[in-house]
């Protein structure tokens, strides 16, 4: 008799930290909202354990700030938390493609190949979660291939964070980007499989201006939408 692999049950706690984290990504929580584990329970039909968990997990991930008082709330955007962001990246990246360029095997650049084919596809498609999963999954492969497990854990949390991923999301709503982000990816293939560690560190350095950029833009436009919005506000008061 052939050995059949027992399916494991999803952990309540990662049901719900999926959850809540699409939501966060999603914009459904506005900035500065607190989010509760009372309600989240009752709308997800779950006792608080694996809210309550679910929630800290989060937190340590950067997705939600802890409260004085009690309870988690959704971080505030800032231009700063960007900026150190590309900064510690510019420092990792280049190097991890420096040891990718020496490392890689043909096996690893072939995954490559196929993982930029499917974003290829995604990117033209209506899920924008579909596409920036498919890109993340792009530079989880090429971080491994660094032979580095210091730099791929580096790396692989730095992109874990709350802002990063809210803001990559929103950025991506744009096909232009899309398409501008899989010609990125292209490039760095190209020069990965030509072994050419100069090359491939400039595509990461274009890369991480043109996220800088993307990802500033799209604080100033909420920045700017949201002082609206106080406008509007108070011009009601008055009325």
């Amino acid at each position: 008799m052939e050995p059949m692999k027992i399916q494991k049950p999803v952990h309540l706690r990662d049901q719900v930290y999926s959850r809540v984290k699409r939501a966060l990504l999603e914009g459904i929580y506005s900035q500065g909202e607190r989010v509760t584990e009372d309600k989240i329970a009752v709308h997800l039909g779950v006792s608080r354990t694996p809210v309550r968990e679910a929630l800290r997990l989060l937190e340590e991930l950067g997705y939600l700030d802890s409260r004085p008082s009690g309870g988690f709330s959704v971080p505030m955007l800032n231009e700063e938390n960007i900026v150190d962001f590309i900064k510690v990246r510019l420092l990792l990246e280049p190097r991890a493609a420096q040891e990718a360029v020496k490392a890689a095997t043909k096996e690893q650049l072939e995954e490559l190949k196929s993982i930029l084919s499917q974003a290829r596809t995604a990117a033209t498609g209506s899920d924008v979660f579909d596409f920036y999963a498919t890109v993340q999954k792009f530079w989880d492969r090429f971080w491994l291939m660094s032979g580095s497990a210091g730099l791929y854990a580096c790396l692989t949390k730095l992109t874990e964070q709350y802002h990063y991923q809210y803001l990559s999301v929103i950025a991506l709503d744009d096909l232009a980007v899309r398409l501008s982000l899989v010609d990125l990816l292209d490039d760095l293939l190209k020069h990965l499989t030509s072994r050419d560690s100069k090359k491939s560190v400039e595509v990461i350095k274009t890369h991480l201006k043109f996220k800088k950029k993307e990802l500033l833009r799209i604080i100033d436009t909420l920045n700017a939408k949201s002082s609206q919005e106080d406008d509007d506000v108070r011009n009601l008061v008055r009325v």
